[in-house]
């Protein structure tokens, strides 16, 4: 671990305290640390400016502003609070980045879902713009609390599995996760898979398979939690769900 590595880590140590929601929350922010003193692109900068840029939402800067007030270097005194406050508002700034790029992404490419969107068992974000299907506010709701999503989390893409529309199993698609209830699963529980925890997927004999940093499957699932029409007439093709996979691929590596 560099020498500045390991000063941020202390950042973070001091930043999980009470209020830390998880270690895989830890494990991004020091992946963003890591990327940042790769190059370190600011250090030379003198702190002013470095101040200005901070607060204008560059979130390198924050990382850099955050660095200077926890080693009391470059003209600034050390200032605990004050580095966790920018090292806190940088996860913030580039946890917004990775967001609005996912969901860009998303809907440049995957917006009518391989033809099969429907506005109602299958459907993407364009059925909230049109009023239809899952876009009504008890249909919505449903999704959220069936699921858990997130408050302020834009669903991009719900694809609903239960016997009587309920939304009460199937997969839906976030900027910030993918989440997943099983209709086979008996305790029902809701699987999240955070864009941040995936490496990549792939797709094999009408499974896709999830990765992690670390190689490892951390999660696979059949077709038809992302398509309907799985009947042997038209088949998931290894084409399709390569060319999912690979979308999925790509929307997690925004993420990193």
């Amino acid at each position: 671990m560099s020498y500045f590595l390991h000063l941020l880590a202390h950042v973070v140590e001091e930043m999980s305290g009470a209020d830390a929601n998880s270690s895989a929350e830890e494990e991004q922010k020091n992946k963003l640390y890591d990327k940042y003193f790769d190059k370190r692109p600011y250090d030379d900068i003198e702190s002013k400016k470095i101040k200005e840029w901070a607060t204008s939402g560059n979130p390198q800067a924050c990382l850099e502003l955050s660095l200077r007030y926890r080693n009391g270097t470059m003209l600034l005194e050390e200032n605990k609070e004050q580095s966790s406050f920018w090292a806190r508002r940088a996860i913030e700034l580039f946890s917004e980045q990775s967001n609005n790029a996912i969901s860009s992404y998303f809907k440049r490419h995957l917006s009518y879902w391989f033809n099969e969107h429907n506005d109602h068992d299958c459907s993407t974000y364009l059925s909230f713009q049109r009023r239809r299907g899952f876009d009504s506010p008890e249909t919505l709701e449903q999704y959220y609390n069936n699921f858990k999503i997130g408050l302020g989390e834009e669903v991009l893409f719900a694809r609903d599995t239960s016997f009587w529309d309920t939304r009460s199993y199937g997969l839906v698609i976030t900027e910030k996760a993918i989440y997943v209830r099983e209709i086979d699963d008996k305790s029902a529980k809701t699987i999240k898979l955070e864009w941040s925890s995936i490496n990549n997927v792939s797709y094999s004999n009408n499974i896709f398979f999830f990765y992690g940093d670390d190689g490892n499957a951390i999660y696979s699932t059949k077709s038809n939690s992302f398509f309907k029409d799985v009947s042997p007439e038209r088949m998931i093709t290894e084409k399709l769900g390569e060319g999912l996979s690979k979308h999925l691929t790509k929307m997690a590596s925004l993420y990193k």
